[in-house]
């Protein structure tokens, strides 16, 4: 696996490397420099991971702000021949560029997508609204239209505080869950959501009583789903599926 981290928040990340790399041998990757990213070219990917590491220094080095662009592009350049199987997004600003990631990658059976540190935002809470509605979507046979081989799917939001709100743990998260369980490999479900303010998630807007409900039955039949959030009024972390 080659990993690399050189994103500095005072740096030119709109530069990119000329010509770009092209590595038909590399298979698993980390990064968070997006213009390393955009550099490259990688046809047989298998393992991708978008996260931020730690240098000699321990000084942190941090995923920039258009990090996800800047992944979407590589893989959209690596399309032809894509196989990509994994995704690791880990402490990313979340935008629209992730339903665009998905959209190429439709052998990806593992996505785990970490939010914290205060990259939270209200586009990042509409981008997983629409995430989730596309991912329920059908086409013939009752295939689903994006990610059709998911089996593992992963989100933690762990803000503090965060900006915008965190809605998307609501009906269309069910109707997700309720479409790919019967219809798909999916295996695994799991929310996590730690943040200040804490998030009453029954509630209007987000999950009904019944949606609990319907999510412990998929739970008793086989699913592992696990549902988690501080809770409004103890401030323990309760599991509500």
């Amino acid at each position: 696996m080659f990993e690399v981290g050189s994103y500095h928040p005072e740096g030119d990340s709109s530069l990119s490397l000329n010509p770009r790399i092209r590595s038909p041998s590399l298979i698993h990757f980390a990064a968070c420099d997006p213009s390393l990213i955009r550099s490259l070219e990688l046809p047989t990917l298998q393992s991708m991971r978008l996260i931020r590491s730690g240098m000699a220094d321990e000084l942190e080095v941090l995923t920039s702000p258009d990090a996800l662009s800047a992944l979407h592009g590589m893989l959209s350049r690596s399309q032809r021949s894509l196989t990509l199987t994994c995704l690791v997004i880990h402490e990313a600003y979340i935008d629209m560029n992730l339903i665009g990631i998905m959209e190429i990658s439709p052998q990806m059976t593992f996505l785990s997508l970490h939010v914290c540190n205060g990259r939270w935002s209200q586009a990042s809470d509409e981008t997983y609204r629409k995430l989730l509605s596309r991912t329920a979507e059908t086409i013939a046979d009752n295939r689903h239209n994006i990610l059709p081989h998911l089996q593992f799917f992963y989100m933690d939001v762990t803000n503090n505080p965060h900006d915008g709100n965190i809605t998307f743990v609501n009906r269309g998260f069910v109707e997700m869950v309720s479409s790919r369980w019967s219809k798909s490999p999916l295996k695994s479900v799991i929310t996590i959501l730690s943040t200040t303010p804490r998030i009453r998630l029954i509630s209007p807007g987000m999950l009904s009583r019944e949606d609990v409900q319907t999510l412990r039955q998929y739970q008793s039949a086989g699913l592992d789903i696990q549902v988690w959030a501080d809770d409004d009024d103890s401030m323990d972390r309760r599991r509500y599926v």
